[in-house]
């Protein structure tokens, strides 16, 4: 197991404000927060070079192609959003009424674009594509199924068997060797999000801390000048005070 090192760190958010999620769309990243404003980053310095305010009434969910960025919100009762891997047209949601739907997004009326619907039965914490003809959905009282999109769009879907499941989450669990470890990531803060850069050689998080950190293999050369350079900006940040985190609004699924 390798370790990872901190070599950036952006400056913080207000102090009650935390961010959902952090994502990478074309060159730059791009976050949520729970302020409802959509952040523009630039990754190497981690500074906001941009920010849209009040994107939604309780933004919950982030997703990105090329130059877009498509947000979603508590006013939706939406939670995730997610685009085809070889289909950019197509676009899959899952909400808080346990629907996970598949939209063709060329299509401009909102009922026809609607191309086919599975019902998970609760209230959907994650969706997206497995494959080109597979999609799972994880729902926020822990139930993992996956369905199959090449049925007909009022075919009976049956939930993955337990088999599966494990196949599928045990993926990230095998390569034990090459799992990087981030010792203290966000400190006692949660980490909401995290995404690797486009060439593969750095991981963001970003957390309740309102903090955006990039990290590296602490085996990688180049990683130790940019933590250095930032450490005197990480002790500045831990110094303002934070409220106490059960006086923080969370966002609630239902």
């Amino acid at each position: 197991m390798k370790t990872g090192r901190s070599v950036a760190t952006s400056a913080s958010l207000n102090p009650d404000t935390y961010i959902y999620k952090i994502l990478p769309i074309n060159t730059e990243l791009v976050s949520i927060s729970s302020d409802d404003a959509l952040r523009v980053i630039d990754p190497p310095t981690l500074k906001v070079c941009g920010t849209i305010g009040g994107v939604h009434d309780g933004v919950t969910c982030l997703s990105g192609l090329d130059r877009l960025a498509l947000t979603a919100g508590r006013d939706g009762l939406v939670t995730d959003l997610s685009f085809h891997p070889s289909h950019p047209s197509v676009l899959l949601s899952g909400s808080t009424d346990g629907l996970v739907n598949i939209y063709n997004i060329t299509v401009t009326d909102e009922d026809d674009a609607l191309a086919q619907v599975f019902n998970h039965g609760s209230s959907i914490a994650h969706t997206g594509f497995i494959s080109d003809h597979e999609v799972f959905a994880l729902s926020h009282d822990e139930v993992f199924s996956i369905y199959d999109t090449t049925g007909s769009d009022d075919a009976e879907i049956v939930p993955a068997s337990q088999g599966q499941q494990d196949l599928y989450l045990g993926l990230v669990l095998t390569d034990v060797a090459n799992t990087l470890r981030l010792p203290s990531a966000h400190g006692e803060e949660v980490v909401r999000s995290f995404c690797f850069s486009k060439d593969g050689n750095t991981i963001f998080t970003a957390g309740e801390d309102g903090l955006t950190k990039a990290w590296r293999s602490s085996e990688d050369p180049t990683s130790s000048s940019k933590a250095e350079d930032m450490a005197s900006t990480d002790k500045k940040q831990k110094k303002q005070k934070k409220p106490d985190k059960d006086e923080r609004a969370r966002f609630k699924p239902y």
